[in-house]
């Protein structure tokens, strides 16, 4: 039974002991800003949208004619002619447009997930405040289940108490000394998640919440998190109607003009150049 209490006395020790590797004092609004600044889910978050603008460039760019240019045995023997793509006209511009509103929905959806990350960084915050201060409570508890301990075996030899009250003194003790256990592995794990949100290690303590628990305002964060989910579903479906009339259009992508010209006639029956122009249209079999 000792040696119980002596492990119940270390184990809190041994769990609360990383916090003084390297102690940074931060608040609630110094969380939400080292999360947004180099937290992992802050830069991923922004990765869809740097390929949606990089998708955009992509489709603002015009497609390049092509000069192709040969010689053969049969006559003429010289040719020479270029393609040139007619996606100008009625194409170029609904890429242009998909690519612009798959951006916007991109945009939106970086937006929301910022505003997921602060959400979730505040309610871990709060979870570690109260996680701590509960661990504050239980050890002053089990101070006091040490005080009545020592209370009631003074009472005893005393001859006002029984051996038994000593034991329930004792069995009361130890089982405020296993909550304060559970309460400081509680309030390191809280701690060690917002590590992990805010992207600094999440081997060992090295937080320290300088907030009070407090009743909490109006929720900004939740109501501006509702309007760009809204926002982003709009944003989505406009992405989604442009990207479905881009592919009725796309039915015949890839015609394109061909003009040129021949020449080259050992023989002379045909002098000169001869000019040729066509079309070349994909049959979408």
């Amino acid at each position: 039974m000792r040696l119980w209490r002596v492990l119940s006395l270390i184990v809190p020790v041994l769990l609360t002991s990383g916090s003084v590797h390297a102690q940074q004092r931060i608040s609630m609004q110094d969380a939400v800003r080292i999360a947004l600044s180099q937290g992992p889910r802050a830069a991923l978050a922004g990765i869809d949208t740097l390929t949606a603008a990089a998708d955009l460039i992509t489709a603002s760019i015009f497609p390049n004619p092509v000069l192709s240019a040969s010689r053969s045995k049969a006559t003429p023997q010289n040719h020479v002619s270029l393609d040139i793509p007619v996606d100008y006209f009625w194409l170029h511009g609904t890429k242009v447009g998909a690519a612009r509103a798959a951006l916007d929905a991109a945009r939106y959806r970086a937006a929301l997930q910022r505003a997921q990350l602060v959400f979730d960084v505040q309610v871990q915050y709060t979870r570690a405040l109260a996680s701590r201060d509960r661990l504050h409570l239980s050890r002053r508890i089990a101070v006091e289940g040490d005080s009545l301990l020592v209370m009631v075996r003074e009472r005893r030899d005393a001859g006002d108490a029984s051996q038994l009250d000593v034991e329930l003194a004792l069995l009361s003790g130890n089982q405020l000394r296993n909550t304060e256990i559970d309460d400081s592995v509680a309030a390191v794990s809280n701690l060690l998640d917002l590590q992990l949100l805010l992207g600094l290690v999440a081997d060992r303590s090295e937080l320290v919440l300088t907030d009070t628990l407090r009743l909490p305002k109006e929720d900004t964060v939740m109501r501006s998190m509702v309007a760009l989910q809204v926002a982003s579903a709009q944003a989505t479906l406009h992405a989604a109607q442009q990207r479905l009339s881009l592919q009725r259009r796309s039915l015949f992508a890839g015609t394109s003009f061909m003009i040129g010209f021949e020449r080259g006639d050992p023989s002379g029956s045909e002098p000169g150049t001869l000019p040729m122009a066509g079309v070349i249209v994909p049959l979408p079999i």
